[in-house]
């Protein structure tokens, strides 16, 4: 029993000395992506917040009030704010330092004071079991933090991207005024293609019909007629904020302000084909019509921009 204590008491420290620091260098080392992916929890947990209350008032106006369809979207919108509460306190350097280090200076105590001055078995038995919960927090919360500093990464990687194409068009402006002729090497037939009759968004007469507080999958894609690849390619919409965005794999989602801003980044899209991403999962909050502007961007393509036309029953 005291060797296997001694082996755990060892493990802890390791922990202690090498896992946990890097964690936090890590997190100093991208303080300005995590000060910005928190500015972005906060406004969604804001935006999330504001829904509610207007999902609330809803059904407090409501004379007969069939409210099963509004209450699941609450809880929708509360899982969402709780889930953005949550990494907000992942993004503070005080609260992390306190979940990595407590728990584990609290687990390796403990391991002592069971092996060493408690021999007996049934007594280390219990004394273990406190200090391996304690530790499996500190584990849990370094997981966490690991998926956390993903998502900074990722921003910081949209950020650059996003730099990356202003500068391309920056330059093809350039070029544009010196030879005052058309943007020859670039792709024109490159489109957004939305729902499931693959309506090409070309100008901003698109439609799309959708029912109020009802989960809706919204297909997009994008199509390559060209003869060429397209590389970078970066496709997005900016939904108001009474759009209840589900989270997918590929997309990511900015909120700024009163904006939300869904983005898909590929590095490329082969010669006369097209992408086939996942649905993006929306839930209308509002009846009404909205305009949702989208962009579609690439190395090699002029920037599109459109307003597709939301119907919301």
């Amino acid at each position: 029993m005291e060797k296997i204590c001694g082996l755990y008491a060892d493990l802890i420290l390791a922990f202690l000395g090498l896992v946990a620091p890097i964690v936090v260098i890590i997190f100093s080392l991208f303080n300005e992506g995590a000060k910005k992916l928190a500015k972005q929890y906060e406004d969604e947990t804001a935006l999330n917040q504001s829904n509610i209350k207007e999902q609330l008032r809803k059904i407090s106006e409501m004379k007969r009030p069939d409210t099963a369809e509004i209450r699941k979207t609450i809880d929708e919108l509360e899982t969402a704010k709780s889930k953005a509460e949550e990494k907000l306190s992942y993004l503070n350097p005080q609260t992390q330092i306190l979940w990595l280090f407590v728990p584990l200076l609290v687990a390796y105590f403990i391991a002592g004071f069971a092996c060493y001055f408690h021999p007996d078995a049934v007594y280390s038995v219990s004394f273990l079991v406190v200090s391996i919960v304690s530790f499996s927090v500190s584990i849990f919360r370094l997981w966490e933090s690991m998926g956390i500093i993903v998502e900074v990464q990722k921003l910081i990687d949209g950020e650059r991207v996003e730099s990356e194409t202003r500068l391309m068009d920056l330059i093809a402006d350039v070029v544009d005024a010196v030879k005052k002729s058309p943007r020859a090497n670039f792709l024109k037939n490159i489109w957004t293609v939305i729902g499931p009759k693959k309506t090409y968004v070309k100008d901003n007469s698109v439609e799309i019909k959708l029912i109020q507080n009802t989960k809706s999958e919204l297909y997009l894609s994008v199509d390559n007629d060209e003869t060429i690849m397209a590389e970078k390619v970066e496709l997005g919409l900016i939904f108001p904020s009474h759009f209840l965005i589900g989270k997918a794999g590929e997309y990511t989602v900015l909120v700024s302000g009163t904006d939300q801003i869904v983005r898909l980044n590929v590095d490329s899209i082969h010669a006369k084909t097209n992408l086939l991403p996942n649905p993006l999962i929306v839930t209308p909050l509002k009846a009404g019509t909205f305009k949702v502007k989208t962009f579609l961007k690439a190395r090699n393509i002029e920037a599109k921009y459109n307003d597709i036309k939301f119907v919301i029953q």
